[in-house]
């Protein structure tokens, strides 16, 4: 868990909220693959098509790690060039575009708009984009950040 701010209208309130909302991390035999996706509230187990994939234990390890050590963790939206994206938040909120640069570890990104058949390319915060299509296709929502 980590903990956010919550601004109401009259009040800000500190609360926890899950590292990664909607995802539960556990360890299981295959065979109890059936049991698992009937518990209410699971819709699926993450892999390739039907093979799940095992999250590496180091992987489980540095988040355990990184949860534990009390360090304000903010989530971060992975990102790559090509993906197009919707700008939620900032002074380009509703435009949407295309990633042309997004380093791991910067806080900014480079997104494309094509109008006019030219394009403008402008550096934004992560933390604005709420809409991401991946490279194949699928769409996702983002959730704002803090």
């Amino acid at each position: 868990m980590r903990k956010v701010k919550r601004r109401w209208s009259d009040r800000t309130k500190t609360q926890e909220a899950p590292v990664f909302p909607g995802y539960v991390f556990c360890r299981f035999d295959l065979s109890e693959r059936i049991r698992i996706l009937s518990v209410p509230g699971v819709a699926q187990i993450l892999g390739a098509g039907n093979n799940p994939i095992p999250i590496g234990e180091r992987e489980i390890e540095s988040v355990r790690a990184m949860v534990n050590s009390k360090i304000a963790l903010v989530p971060w939206p992975y990102l790559q060039a090509g993906q197009y994206v919707r700008i939620d938040g900032g002074p380009l909120a509703g435009v949407e575009g295309k990633v042309v640069r997004a380093e791991d570890g910067h806080p900014r990104v480079v997104v494309s708009v094509s109008l006019l058949q030219r394009a403008v390319a402008a550096e934004i915060d992560r933390e604005w984009i709420g809409y991401v299509r991946r490279v194949d296709g699928a769409a996702r929502e983002m959730k704002a950040c803090g």
